[in-house]
């Protein structure tokens, strides 16, 4: 209600917060020229301006809503205040903008696409801040894991790309939008900061990759319904020590089984399979990696195939991180292809698409949701059982 409140002042009250820095005011011009802005709070509020009432640049200074006028109500929803150097500006890349992105991933397997300048220094914040998370001790880090529930941190060895056998040589951290109001998170923030900061990246991507499925069903089939995902997806930071380890492969090759994988890196080692050669990924500075998985494959008709990728070692003696954006549908709906053909008669899309996470140790989206998660000894015995090895490739 407080959050509903909220949103409807913003909408009306345009108060003027004049802009103290130059800087801020360019990236407003810009984000104007380059189709529209939006403002977001850390939190994951985002305030949408209104196109035609900002049609000048004269305007653009008069539009940053009071903390005035909202402060109760965010800081209610957030159980605390709201400073102002908390409200960001960012350019807004229109679904116009990713519509030309569905022909590359029809032709070369992927795509790439721009984000912000913001979120790339968020996402980079969120590198250092796993450093620090990752090089304390297992009894510390521990004490951020929710196995149950597929939340905070996963040691090296339950995940997996091929067979247990070969588990991926990474830690990690991950975060779901379906627990953001589990009572056992409540305390997390205070001990660890990088979860609080991957749960504003994930609210941050989650616009991000609305506007790429807009773009999808506006391409692939006009008039669909709307595809939901986000109580579906995850946000996950690998933390990779590549001198640690022998092996020429960090992860196997693999494809994610999801409908897509927003990725990011802050050093070499991604590969991805174009024209049934390994290269190395190339991704700019301000941009991610769109990885189709076999779920969007199956939504397609098969005219986007999967992307298959793996890390290589590269024996480097400093860490790399990497930060992925698994997008699955929410369960709860019935997903009817966009193109329907062979491939995907008779297929159950959610039900294949809950199931994936379980081919790389993990629970299903079903269990993962009910709390049935594996447990950390359970998943130990998982690895060590005894399995086909005809499929390990490296």
């Amino acid at each position: 209600m407080v959050g509903g409140i909220a949103l409807l002042l913003a909408s009306s009250a345009v108060a003027a917060l004049a802009i103290r820095h130059e800087a801020r005011e360019r990236e407003l011009i810009d984000g104007l020229r380059h189709g529209g802005y939006v403002l977001y709070l850390r939190h994951a509020r985002r305030l949408r301006g209104d196109r035609e009432a900002l049609s000048s640049e004269s305007k653009l200074t008069d539009f940053l809503v009071p903390l005035g006028v909202l402060g109760s109500a965010f800081s209610a929803c957030y159980r605390r205040p709201i400073a102002i150097e908390e409200m960001c500006v960012m350019s807004l890349v229109t679904d116009n903008s990713y519509r030309s992105l569905m022909p590359q991933m029809e032709e070369r397997g992927f795509a790439l696409v721009p984000i912000d300048a913001a979120l790339g220094r968020a996402i980079d914040h969120s590198f250092a801040l796993g450093h620090g998370f990752f090089t304390k001790p297992a009894e510390d880090k521990l004490r951020y894991a929710l196995p149950a529930f597929v939340e905070g941190y996963r040691e090296l060895g339950p995940e997996y790309s091929k067979v247990p056998e070969r588990p991926d040589l990474t830690e990690s951290f991950s975060v779901w939008n379906r627990n953001r109001a589990r009572p056992e998170l409540e305390n997390w923030s205070a001990g660890c900061p990088l979860h609080g900061v991957l749960r504003d990246i994930f609210d941050q991507l989650t616009g991000v990759t609305r506007g790429l499925f807009r773009s999808m069903i506006d391409y692939w089939a006009p008039g669909a319904p709307e595809l939901r995902f986000s109580n579906g997806s995850w946000l996950q930071v690998n933390y990779y020590e590549p001198a640690r380890h022998r092996r020429e492969l960090l992860q196997d090759p693999h494809e994610d089984m999801h409908l897509v994988t927003l990725v990011r890196a802050n050093a070499p080692g991604l590969e991805i399979e174009v024209d049934g050669v390994f290269v190395p990924a190339e991704v700019g500075e301000n941009e991610l990696l769109v990885m189709p998985g076999s779920i969007l494959s199956l939504m397609t008709g098969w005219r986007v195939k999967p992307l298959y990728h793996q890390v290589r070692n590269n024996h480097r003696g400093d860490p790399r991180s990497s930060i992925l954006f698994f997008v699955n549908p929410e369960i709860d709906q019935v997903l009817e292809p966009w193109i329907s053909n062979e491939t995907n008669a008779g297929v159950d899309i959610v039900a294949r698409a809950s199931a994936g996470p379980s081919n790389f140790g993990l629970p299903t989206l079903v269990d993962g949701l009910a709390g049935k998660g594996t447990d950390p000894a359970e998943m130990d015995t998982a690895i060590r059982a005894p399995r086909p090895l005809e499929s390990a490739a490296q």
